[in-house]
């Protein structure tokens, strides 16, 4: 395999990416605590990072964000990630390390569900001198 980096402005790499031939991989991810960020991600009214005219897709994506109970939800997200997977669609490789520090007298720092860091309860006790 041969991989070669192009390095672009960010307009150039948009304009690259919806020709499938001369740009064939791109990393992308969406961030939300919900299912349906699959939905917006893969389907072709959205996101469509697949540039893909799979009705199947646009189906099961469908028939997920119409569903409420959350067992539901996650096994047709399941299947979902199953059908990606097998169509060579994507790669399902993540990961984000992230490093936060604070002084002992910093509290209440907290983390939402996709890992951003929540001051909105922090305070500060009186520094040991």
């Amino acid at each position: 395999m041969k991989l070669d980096v192009r390095p672009a402005d960010s307009g150039t790499q948009a304009a690259e990416l919806k020709n499938a031939e001369k740009t064939p991989i791109t990393h992308s991810m969406v961030g939300r605590a919900d299912q349906d960020v699959i939905k917006s991600h893969f389907h072709t009214k959205n996101r469509d990072v697949l540039l893909s005219n799979d009705a199947k897709l646009d189906r099961l994506l469908e028939e997920e964000s119409a569903l409420v109970d959350e067992n539901a939800r996650n096994a047709k997200v399941a299947e979902i990630q199953r059908y990606v997977v097998e169509q060579g669609y994507a790669i399902p490789l993540f990961e984000e390390p992230q490093v936060y520090g604070a002084a002992p007298y910093v509290h209440g720092v907290s983390f939402e569900a996709v890992a951003r860091p929540s001051f909105y309860n922090v305070w500060l006790s009186k520094k040991d001198k």
